[in-house]
């Protein structure tokens, strides 16, 4: 049986997210201080990812709600690292594409 190309992406995808996903006391730990460190606006970027409508202290948060505020965390980190690759890669291509002669 052959994996076709979206489940595969899938797959690898899902990998990259859990790199981020907290698993232990001490990763919910620095998920509460990392929520106390973002402003109003960053808190409603995760929240709009994670699908929540209200802003409250995380501790008022279900644990359902929090969960789904890790998972959107890691998914905003995992993306910007991707994207950050991607934009390395293409600057790579052209500074040596603009390269001076010697």
């Amino acid at each position: 049986m052959a994996l076709d190309w979206s489940q595969l992406r899938t797959q690898c995808w899902q990998k990259v997210v859990d790199r981020f996903l907290p698993r232990g006391k001490r990763d919910w730990f620095f998920l509460r201080e990392r929520w106390n460190l973002y402003s109003d606006d960053m808190r409603s970027i995760v929240l709009a990812v994670a699908r929540i409508e209200t802003l409250q202290p995380i501790e008022l948060y279900s644990n359902t709600e929090k969960r789904a505020i890790a998972t959107a965390i890691a998914l905003i980190n995992a993306f910007s690292e991707s994207d950050k690759a991607l934009i390395a890669k293409e600057k790579h291509k052209w500074e040596k594409l603009y390269q001076p002669e010697e």
